[in-house]
């Protein structure tokens, strides 16, 4: 071997960059300002749970997996780890682009928080009710329910009779709508994001994301399970996320709640694939089954890969209550799951 400096150990220069991007300008995040600061309080503010996150300097538009902690069935003090949706990366890079100072993650995600709280209030969605910076942590505080999300509750207990399903799917999409009123859409509605309580009430957690902002999905083809099969054709595609693409959403959660299985477009560029771990392919002109027949019609539109055929969130919210089951059936079923869920936790 020649003799002298070898390539691998030579020292590493520093390159610098010309151009100063929204990800390098996060990493110079400022240290953890002390002291505390409420950015906004309900002033309904009744029984809630805290949440509690670190402010790091990550890339702007990285994701936190959410964690839930699901004990005996039931949501325990701490409700859920909040992954960084949609909204939080645009304000965040909007901050960024517009040359001002650089809000820490923490500071963006908070700010972001804040609009939502203030401009959507509904019983069927789930919003921040308190948001403080306490040294540099942030501190968010939102409604406690005693319940579970659909995601564990169809895992646990199967799908859910006919009229529950749809019932649940009513009251998100009732949800759905008022985001909608306030100028915004919801973005991501899946099982993992729809609550249901003890008293049979549901909630949407929020996510919102202004209406018309680009969304870019990085997630697997393999998580059916979690948003890929609940994402619209055109929001897996990275187009623009539209109140069309909620309706998708809302109507590919009553399919997987009803029927068990998710209902995928032949024509979403991942149909094959997801259809390969248990979805299930619709064709336009064939009707959804396993669902009342009374609104079949209605959700194989709502399913459509098409955006511009499908109905409004109004139109399936108006079409579902034909056929929803009431808050204490949906209470009775949620109960059933709870009990499931605690007796195989015990087993």
């Amino acid at each position: 071997m020649a003799h002298g400096t070898s390539t691998r150990c030579r020292p590493r220069t520093r390159r610098s960059s010309a151009h100063t991007t929204p990800e390098v300008l996060s990493r110079r995040a400022p240290a953890a300002k002390r002291g505390r600061t409420e950015l906004f309080k309900d002033p309904r503010l009744t029984h809630t749970r805290r949440l509690v996150t670190s402010a790091f300097p990550g890339p702007i538009w990285a994701e936190r997996t959410p964690v839930r902690f699901i004990h005996r069935g039931a949501w325990s003090d701490t409700v859920e780890a909040h992954a960084l949706g949609d909204a939080e990366k645009v304000s965040a890079i909007k901050v960024a682009e517009a040359g001002g100072e650089l809000e820490t993650l923490t500071e963006a995600w908070a700010r972001a928080a804040v609009e939502v709280a203030e401009a959507v209030s509904h019983p069927c969605i789930s919003t921040y009710r308190s948001v403080q910076i306490v040294d540099g942590f942030l501190s968010a505080e939102r409604e406690y329910v005693q319940g579970v999300d659909l995601a564990t509750a169809i895992r646990t207990g199967g799908p859910a009779p006919g009229a529950v399903a749809v019932g649940i799917a009513h009251a998100a999409a009732e949800g759905v709508a008022a985001v909608h009123a306030a100028g915004f859409v919801a973005g991501r509605v899946s099982p993992s994001h729809v609550l249901v309580g003890r008293d049979g009430r549901v909630r949407v957690l929020h996510a919102v994301t202004p209406e018309g902002a680009g969304h870019v999905n990085r997630e697997r083809a393999a998580n059916v399970d979690r948003e890929v099969a609940f994402a619209s054709p055109e929001r897996f595609a990275g187009a623009a996320v539209t109140r069309a693409s909620d309706v998708f959403s809302v109507a590919a959660v009553l399919h997987l709640l009803a029927v068990g299985r998710p209902g995928i477009p032949i024509e979403h560029r991942l149909g094959r694939v997801l259809a390969r771990r248990g979805a299930v392919l619709l064709r336009s002109d064939t009707p959804v089954t396993g669902l009342p027949p009374e609104i079949t019609a209605i959700v194989s539109a709502a399913l459509s890969g098409d955006a511009e055929h499908r109905p409004s969130i109004e139109e399936l919210q108006s079409a579902l209550a034909s056929a929803a089951a009431s808050t204490d059936e949906i209470a009775t079923w949620t109960r059933a799951v709870l009990g499931a869920a605690a007796l195989g936790a015990s087993t």
